[in-house]
């Protein structure tokens, strides 16, 4: 969203200028100014850096800015916020331009540096074409940071407008004994500050446990309603109880100065005194909680839990992947199959054999004009193709066969009710002998196609 509101905007207030600027030659320039210039920053509270850039036609693509600054003394890192587009006037020219911003976190007091700040813009030229890539580095800035009041040098401290310190327990604190693992989950929570600046939990050794501390998990999110930023740090440790008695986990402290009230606080965790009871034993006197063996039982069971869930992943990707394929063989070539399968079922349709059945068909209705018909498209299919014309006489020529003669008489008796004893045409009688007389009929097609003579001459020479 970012790029093209700033790219539409540089557009508009390019044409309004033309180009005349950048064909002189006019370079891109950077300016880097402290939000609150002349005020002295405080130690772990940000200071914010406004930079901007400019150039005299518009920008082709967004400024690249580096994401962190090494800043001796401090820490340094680029404003997630969006970018915001500008214009201002330069030597009577106009120019557009885009703000981003930095934001500082003194770690000393005293003088601190903020090196420069390398952006690299790529603006258009003449004719609106991209130029070169160009690298602008802004002007070193100077911070002052003090201490805030009460806070000792050297001290590690938070500073943010609210801070939150809480803590809890993964299990019951009533029920432990020898062999059992305890979680404690610290949690600081500070308001207008940055994760990386909260300070980590010093778990001192506690007599009677063995600890495995966990790696602290740091997150930073914006304010849902445009307030300042929530930053968290969580740590874990976890205690494994070695032996019977009383246990006490130390106090947590935290320092913290609170801007909004500008004075120190300390905020603190109580220490948890804990009493341990003997592991229960087996009826052989050996003890049951076996710190290693729930140990392994514990990763065995994770590994497992691991792997149920990477086989689901595989299957589920698996037929992710069949499914794709089958898309795409069907987009492929589900079209050429449907082709296929009409031409074929037309073949089929026209061929010689759907011929003879819907011949045999019309035999069995018993109408000599439904079974004269059919007989004649037979014919036509059967000889198609093969040079010449087929009539019903023909057919009984070449196949040679006094029954199907016979028939065909009969039929023919029927259709122009020639003889008196018409009625007694068959359509068994004249299908029996079509079947018996087509194979005949076809093999002497067949020779035709071959270039054999014809079996016999037309029945109507001319």
């Amino acid at each position: 969203m970012i790029r093209p509101a700033f790219r539409l905007i540089s557009a508009i207030a390019f044409l309004s200028v033309g180009v005349s600027a950048a064909a002189q030659g006019e370079r891109p320039i950077v300016r880097a100014s402290l939000s609150s210039p002349g005020a002295p920053a405080t130690v772990g509270l940000a200071t914010r850096i406004r930079v901007e850039v400019f150039t005299p036609s518009f920008f082709t693509q967004a400024p690249t800015w580096p994401d962190t600054i090494d800043v001796e003394g401090g820490v340094a890192k680029i404003d997630e916020g969006r970018a915001v587009n500008i214009n201002d006037r330069v030597n009577g020219s106009s120019y557009a331009g885009i703000r981003r911003e930095y934001v500082v976190y003194p770690l000393r007091p005293g003088d601190i540096t903020v090196p420069p700040i390398a952006v690299t813009v790529v603006s258009a030229g003449e004719g609106a074409r991209p130029l070169p890539p160009v690298t602008i580095e802004t002007p070193p800035l100077a911070i002052h940071a003090r201490l805030p009041p009460g806070a000792d040098p050297g001290e590690r401290f938070v500073s943010a407008s609210a801070f939150d310190l809480t803590q809890r327990f993964d299990r019951s604190l009533r029920t432990l004994k020898v062999g059992d693992a305890l979680t404690r989950t610290i949690t600081m929570t500070a308001q207008g500050s940055w994760s990386a600046m909260l300070p980590p939990v010093s778990f001192d050794p506690v007599e009677g446990t063995t600890g495995y501390p966990s790696e602290a998990v740091l997150n930073d999110r914006g304010d849902e309603r445009g307030g300042p930023s929530i930053a968290t740090r969580v740590e874990r440790e976890t205690y494994v109880f070695t032996a019977a008695g009383s246990v006490a986990l130390p106090e947590v402290d935290v320092r913290w100065w609170d801007a909004t009230a500008r004075r120190m606080r300390t905020a603190r965790l109580p220490p948890a005194a804990l009493t341990i009871a003997p592991a229960v034993a087996t009826s052989s006197g050996i003890a049951f909680a076996d710190e290693e063996a729930a140990a392994r039982e514990r990763a065995a069971a994770a590994r497992a839990v691991r792997q149920r869930r990477i086989t689901l992943t595989l299957v589920f990707a698996g037929a992710a992947i069949v499914m794709t394929l089958a898309v795409w063989l069907v987009r492929r070539i589900g079209p050429r199959c449907r082709s296929w399968w009409i031409a074929e079922r037309r073949r089929r349709a026209e061929s010689e054999h759907a011929f003879f059945r819907r011949l045999a068909a019309a035999c069995r209705t018993g109408d000599p004009r439904v079974a004269y018909r059919a007989t004649v498209a037979w014919l036509d299919r059967a000889w198609e193709g093969r040079g010449g014309d087929i009539t019903l006489e023909r057919a009984v020529k070449i196949s040679g066969d006094a029954d199907l003669a016979h028939e065909t008489r009969a039929l023919t008796d029927a259709l122009y009710a020639r003889r008196p004893n018409a009625g007694s045409w068959s359509g068994d009688q004249l299908l029996r002998a079509l079947s018996n007389a087509r194979s005949r009929v076809l093999a002497a097609g067949r020779e035709r196609v071959s270039g054999a003579d014809e079996v016999l001459p037309p029945l109507n020479p001319s």
